[in-house]
């Protein structure tokens, strides 16, 4: 063969070679990340800015939203009110109760019996409010 033939040959093959690797290094990437799916605030029907995030050990999602308390159990999407209608800036969720931080308000959400979320201030026992929740002994 002459070797103006001969070039272009191996210069195809080496490309063939070079975006095979590159689809398989694509393909083994994308398997090893997890999907993820972003939702518009009319899909979800509260606000845009989302301030906190938690689960639950069912894996029920608590978003603190511009809203109120969000709750996504993977199907549907549920927004909770906290009185004065404040923004929900910090969430922390401990055996059944979900405390949940906002402007001048604190306390938290439990299950009813039936399955409804009620919500439960503690503001009268508070003297100053922070809208980050930590954990401590007392809880």
């Amino acid at each position: 063969m002459k070797l103006n033939t001969i070039i272009p040959v191996l210069f195809r093959r080496w490309v063939l070679c070079l975006l095979l690797f590159a689809f398989f290094i694509q393909a083994r990437a994308s398997s090893l990340m997890p999907s993820v799916t972003n939702y518009l605030a009319k899909e979800y029907g509260a606000g845009c800015q989302n301030w906190a995030c938690t689960q639950d050990e069912n894996g029920r999602m608590y978003f603190g939203n511009s809203y109120g308390l969000l709750v996504y159990d993977g199907y549907c999407w549920m927004l909770h009110r906290v009185p004065g209608n404040h923004i929900v800036r910090s969430v922390f969720i401990k055996d059944d109760r979900i405390y949940v931080g906002a402007f001048e308000e604190f306390g938290y959400f439990d299950y009813s019996d039936t399955g409804e979320l009620q919500y439960h201030s503690l503001r009268k026992y508070l003297k100053t409010f922070r809208w980050r929740i930590m954990k401590s002994g007392i809880l």
